[in-house]
């Protein structure tokens, strides 16, 4: 076999990378991974446990170390277990991924996934609202500083890396996985989006994604906080499976107020990701900064801001005369979503 080809997937939480990851590895070439810090954490002792589809009953990853040879040469043994040209990775620790997969004797390229950050913002809330004291505080404190730390330490060599949106992978996908075949040199189709269908070992991930998968496949999972939303989104994949379902339920998450300060923090950012601006009046933003005494510089602006509205309605960050409870640090925060 020549040389595999590693794509380390690089993005933000909750950026559909599970499911681009997923969709991506439904190819007889290629190999789903997902995040892999336990094949040098856990190693062979967890082997049995690693895969999140099959859990005790996968055989492929106690295979795989029964041939394992040692840290450095992780990937290309993968490649050679698994049968794959490429393996598809996501948010390694970076550590990791310099000292072991760097070194592997790989083709590494890297994919940038990225996603419209009020959905981002708002499936971190929703997930996470123990790590913010508000909404404000969400995008100053774990969004804007992500996205701009997302593209650093990519190679030099623009034809070694691909920026995806998540948003095209959903509304255009014949486009969208047509660009990433000729990344990878894969000839896709739309069967594809039917990554249920195909035989994967992931690892970690997203719980919903990884649920809507074992559902799809008749075995057992565990109920998401958003239960509603993925039994709908398993009703539609098995009515039209090539037409993937865009969440854009942020639209009702986040009140004008949230989307005036989500264009004060990190409208440049988002512009320069592709997409459209939210209109603000001149006279609304400078109202917006005047009521929280803000400065007209986004870089400037302090971590959180009076009055903030909690991540959701009713929760702990909005207890009136409670102590508010004891939050992690900045740093904590940034390791937990910081992909």
């Amino acid at each position: 076999m020549s040389e595999p080809v590693v794509v380390y997937i690089r993005s933000l939480a909750y950026s559909g990378t599970t499911w681009v990851n997923l969709v991506l590895g439904t190819h007889p070439e290629t190999f789903a991974l997902g995040v892999p810090d336990r094949i040098w954490t856990a190693g062979a002792a967890q082997a049995a446990s690693l895969c999140a589809i099959h859990g005790a009953e996968c055989e492929f990853w106690p295979r795989y170390f029964s041939r394992w040879r040692d840290a450095r040469t992780a990937m290309s043994l993968l490649a050679e277990v698994a049968g794959a040209r490429v393996i598809l990775l996501n948010n390694i620790n970076m550590n990791l991924l310099n000292e072991h997969v760097a070194g592997d004797d790989v083709d590494l390229r890297y994919m940038v996934v990225v996603r419209d950050g009020r959905a981002n913002v708002t499936s971190a809330l929703r997930h996470t609202p123990d790590l913010f004291e508000g909404r404000y505080h969400a995008m100053r404190t774990w969004l804007k500083p992500a996205w701009e730390h997302l593209f650093n330490g990519l190679p030099d060599d623009p034809s070694r890396t691909l920026v995806l949106k998540y948003e095209d992978m959903v509304c255009a996908p014949e486009t969208a996985i047509t660009r990433v075949g000729a990344f990878l040199g894969i000839d896709y189709t739309l069967q594809a989006f039917r990554f249920w269908e195909h035989e994967h070992h992931y690892i970690g991930g997203n719980t919903g994604t990884l649920g809507l998968l074992r559902d799809m496949r008749g075995l057992p999972r565990s109920q998401h906080a958003r239960e509603a939303y993925y039994r709908d989104l398993a009703k539609s994949a098995r009515a039209t499976p090539e037409a993937p379902v865009l969440d854009e339920s942020w639209r009702e998450y986040l009140t004008r107020e949230d989307l005036v300060a989500y264009d004060y923090l990190c409208g440049e950012l988002h512009e320069k990701m592709g997409y459209e601006r939210d209109v603000i009046d001149p006279a609304e933003r400078r109202a917006f900064l005047a009521r929280h005494d803000l400065p007209e510089d986004p870089a400037a602006a302090p971590e959180t801001i009076a009055g903030d509205a909690p991540p959701e309605t009713g929760g702990d960050a909005a207890a009136a005369g409670g102590q508010a409870p004891e939050r992690p640090s900045l740093l904590a925060r940034l390791k937990a979503l910081l992909g």
